[in-house]
């Protein structure tokens, strides 16, 4: 599905003009997905876990040296995504490849999916599960840590010395892309749900 495309539809879903969220579709890998322990003996007590990196980063950059070393020691099969542009650009499209790397997940595994991101990682799970039914089907826990649910104003304020880039404008509020999101239930689903924030 082009960006476009997605685009319209999101915006449609959003005013209620379509009421049909789209189907599933083949469960093709995305780029940037790699998984590590494979799937051929998979431990029956651990579901699959996805990380999903922030903003300037990549999958490995990020989570080599903390959750993936833990889990991995706990025998879970892990997967990292590693998003276009460090997460730069748009997070429509970023969703979308959280979303065909979830539906990897679930069917070369047979099993649920527990995704884990932060900061904008945290965002684009619940993207994905908003939009497809089947992704949402497929997602049993959502760990969100440190993440913008309801956007930061850090880009636009001056704050950061990179200046603002696509991803930054849609985590500004009141953007489209976060009424979208967090229009109607923003915990769709049978999904476990935790988000871990501080004031800081």
């Amino acid at each position: 599905m082009t960006r476009i495309h997605s685009a319209l539809l999101a915006s449609l879903l959003a005013l209620g003009i379509v009421g049909v969220a789209p189907t599933a579709a083949p469960a093709v890998a995305p780029d940037g997905l790699e998984c590590l322990g494979g799937f051929d003996d998979p431990d029956p007590t651990h579901q699959p876990v996805l990380l999903v990196h922030g903003t300037f980063t990549n999958g490995w950059e990020h989570w080599s040296w903390n959750w993936y070393e833990v889990l991995a020691e706990e025998g879970f099969d892990v997967c990292v995504i590693t998003l276009p542009d460090r997460s730069l650009g748009d997070m429509q499209g970023q969703g979308e490849t959280v979303r065909d790397a979830i539906r990897h997940i679930a069917a070369q595994s047979g099993d649920q999916v527990d995704v884990m991101g932060h900061s904008q990682g945290a965002v684009h799970p619940r993207w994905a599960v908003k939009w497809w039914p089947d992704v949402r089907a497929s997602v049993d826990d959502m760990v969100m840590l440190a993440g913008p649910q309801h956007g930061t104003e850090l880009g636009g304020s001056g704050e950061s010395p990179f200046g603002c880039f696509e991803s930054c404008w849609q985590m500004m509020p009141p953007s489209q892309y976060l009424a979208a999101l967090n229009a109607d239930d923003e915990t769709p689903g049978d999904i476990d749900y935790t988000s871990i924030y501080s004031a800081f």
